[in-house]
């Protein structure tokens, strides 16, 4: 439920413009319902819509893109690669990618890290946390 409601919320927000660009748990809240709510746009772009790019490095060390943290342009796709840090999170129970330093530790760590899924994980949930990870 969780993912899915995760995945509604970021359709609704690329549809209308907007690039959350700091997506990580302590933004996702839970209402009185137990639906999640996405919170704290200080870091979105807006007016940015799919098939358009922005650029600039903001974000939270540890769920930030990699094509964010090269300086690059980039679209929507960066707040999945965030959610699937999450998601993976959520099923390992510790981060994809570290750099516990600086964010050039974080930066060499998307570079060179692969993430190790639980032996006896579901295919399906890996290969769903990879595809939206997969932000460019």
């Amino acid at each position: 439920m969780f993912a899915a409601e995760m995945v509604c919320g970021l359709e609704y927000l690329h549809d209308h413009g907007v690039i959350h660009r700091d997506l990580k748990p302590l933004n996702i809240l839970r209402d009185a319902n137990g639906h999640i709510k996405i919170a704290d746009f200080g870091l979105s772009a807006v007016n940015v819509f799919k098939g358009e790019r922005t650029r600039g490095i903001v974000g939270t060390r540890g769920y930030i893109a990699p094509e964010v943290m090269e300086g690059e342009l980039y679209n929507h796709l960066v707040d999945s690669f965030s959610l699937g840090v999450i998601l993976f999170m959520m099923s390992v129970g510790d981060q994809p990618y570290y750099g516990q330093g600086s964010m050039q530790d974080y930066y060499w760590s998307l570079r060179e890290d692969v993430p190790v899924f639980m032996p006896g994980m579901c295919p399906h949930a890996i290969s769903f946390i990879e595809g939206v990870s997969s932000s460019r």
